[in-house]
């Protein structure tokens, strides 16, 4: 059985929250499971359990930088 490494959200999604989808794909869920949340508002989410949170205005640089700290190579 495979799982995903990595899951790359927004904190506003149309139906639900990024937080959510965090919450309920924890890593004791899904072993391994890194999580980098994109948010406006950085400042705010940063107990919500992501593994790294991406500002929405980021840089390309700074997520290549992210995949390659997070995925298996």
């Amino acid at each position: 059985e495979q799982h995903p490494a990595l899951l790359l959200t927004d904190l506003y999604l149309p139906d639900f929250d990024g937080a959510f989808l965090i919450a309920a794909l924890k890593p004791e869920r899904v072993a391994g499971l890194q999580t980098i949340l994109v948010t406006a508002s950085p400042n705010e989410v940063r107990t919500l359990g992501a593994s790294a949170i991406l500002p929405l205005t980021f840089h390309v640089a700074d997520l290549e930088a992210l995949l390659q700290r997070f995925l298996p190579h």
